[in-house]
């Protein structure tokens, strides 16, 4: 992301910045503000990660602890119109802009044709994410914490500089609560369990299992038709999409495909799947064109593999032990793996013994990884496989079709994995 985006200097003549100092202090907690979006559940209707409902906001609101029925300014009804405000100031500061935008585009047309050059009118930029009513944008989400920080310190008379109040609303209230969700930075998983050879040898190994997922849940056929799209903005990335030659995941595929195929369980929150998705995105120059937008919105086989060894350091593993405890058949552990034939069984032949050993090991988000985790991105893909062959139905017997027998992956380094 660049430190100084668009939505940000657009944002700027708004009336809620009042001070010069408070640019520089949002630049500098631009990840910040990034990564708060990227934590909270996306609009329903589209799974637009740019854009956040009053639902969404409500959440970062109750994560935060930043509403409180003994502040006079603070209360659960003064977010929801500070939403509102945020909502309608952002809208206000977008017509501008556009006339703006269209008067300019006219006079560079006239400009043109006066001075005897033949060619087409030039047209306004487009924004590859448009906005909605009743929903902020990534600008608006700005304008938002700025009105909470007034709310909080300014109109309380405890600050008096807007910008110190938005670094104490950014740099202690929301740090304190989300801790790791925002500082962690997500390059430390890729550098130190993606990267590693032994995890490679994994994924190496199981590649044509893994192509076959991945298309899979590129293709899934989420409710009310493929893709399911409903934003303005969204319209735009499912055509470019269509016309992509590389097949690519959006978060609403993922999320639907996770929760039908049942992973998203006890140790795997739908929100720590949400973040598994949004933390193997790759950087992009300018998410607001519509490429840019584009990119930053979907994975691509890569992200994928990255975003699945972000699930494995989430979900609990059994052990050899109790893997051995339950027969499992042969043609079951050929097809899906020990681990995803053995958790499947003892989900549905004990349920207690099941919810209490994830329960027990699951992990929070940035939490100490699995000793051996080769073994655990073995097991996941093994979990995805046994979820995908317990499926019958016709976009799973496709993916049949192309999938290999499960085999263990037996090397040096990696123990009995």
């Amino acid at each position: 992301m660049p430190p100084l985006d668009l939505d940000l200097q657009r944002s700027a003549s708004l009336p809620a910045f009042p001070s010069s100092r408070l640019i520089p202090r949002l630049c500098e907690r631009a990840e910040t503000r990034h990564k708060l979006i990227d934590t909270l559940p996306p609009p329903p209707p589209c799974g637009c990660r740019d854009l956040l409902t009053l639902n969404s906001w409500t959440t970062f609101v109750t994560d935060c602890h930043l509403a409180s029925q003994a502040s006079r300014f603070c209360k659960p009804a003064c977010m929801d119109q500070i939403f509102l405000q945020a909502d309608a100031l952002g809208k206000r500061q977008e017509r501008i802009l556009a006339e703006e935008d269209k008067a300019a585009s006219a006079a560079t047309t006239v400009a043109t044709r006066a001075a005897g050059h033949k060619g087409q009118a030039a047209k306004a930029p487009v924004r590859a994410v448009r906005d909605q009513e009743r929903m902020l944008s990534r600008g608006e989400f700005q304008i938002a914490l700025v009105l909470v920080g007034i709310a909080k310190y300014i109109l309380p008379g405890q600050l008096t500089d807007v910008s110190e109040a938005v670094e104490r609303l950014l740099g202690v209230d929301i740090l304190s609560r989300l801790g790791d969700l925002v500082t962690c930075d997500p390059d430390v998983f890729r550098r130190c369990y993606c990267y590693p050879e032994t995890t490679c040898i994994v994924l190496r190994r199981h590649e044509a299992a893994l192509h076959a997922i991945f298309e899979y849940i590129a293709s899934f056929q989420v409710a009310g038709g493929a893709g399911g799209m409903g934003g303005a903005g969204e319209t735009d990335a499912k055509v470019f999409k269509s016309k992509s030659k590389v097949p690519t995941i959006t978060l609403k595929e993922w999320l639907a495909a996770l929760r039908y195929l049942e992973i998203i369980d006890i140790d795997l929150s739908e929100r720590d799947a949400l973040r598994c998705f949004s933390w193997s995105r790759m950087a992009v120059e300018d998410y607001q064109s519509v490429r840019g937008n584009y990119k930053n919105t979907v994975l691509p086989f890569e992200g994928f593999l990255e975003a699945l060894c972000r699930v494995s350091a989430q979900k609990a593993m059994p052990t050899e032990r109790e893997i051995g405890e339950i027969e499992i058949g042969e043609i079951e552990s050929s097809q899906g793996g020990d681990v995803g034939a053995h958790l499947y069984d003892l989900k549905h032949t004990d349920v207690e013994t099941y919810e209490a050993r994830l329960k027990e090991r699951r992990r929070p988000w940035c939490g100490e990884v699995q000793h051996d985790f080769p073994r655990a991105v073995e097991g996941v893909i093994s979990i995805f496989l046994t979820a995908v062959h317990r499926r019958a139905d016709k976009a799973t017997e496709r993916v049949l079709k192309r999938l290999p027998p499960f085999k263990r992956l037996h090397a040096e380094g990696l123990g009995s994995a």
